[in-house]
């Protein structure tokens, strides 16, 4: 239960810095095996891309891998 918690304070922690910066308060993370793979936070705006949600472009990293 303790690292779905950390796994969640990092979605918030993603969700704050992307309020203060980018646009609105969204943020993911995708894990594996109890590790962060990858990160997301809204990009629409600044990447001119109507899909690039926080969960989308977390999901795209893992790809590029």
């Amino acid at each position: 239960m303790e690292d779905k918690k950390k796994f969640m304070a990092k979605a918030i922690e993603l969700s704050i810095n992307s309020a203060n910066t980018i646009g609105g308060p969204f943020g993911s993370v995708i894990v594996k095996d109890d590790k962060i793979i990858a990160e997301g936070s809204k990009k629409v705006t600044s990447s001119n891309d109507p899909t690039a949600h926080g969960e989308i472009v977390a999901i795209r990293k893992p790809v590029k891998i």
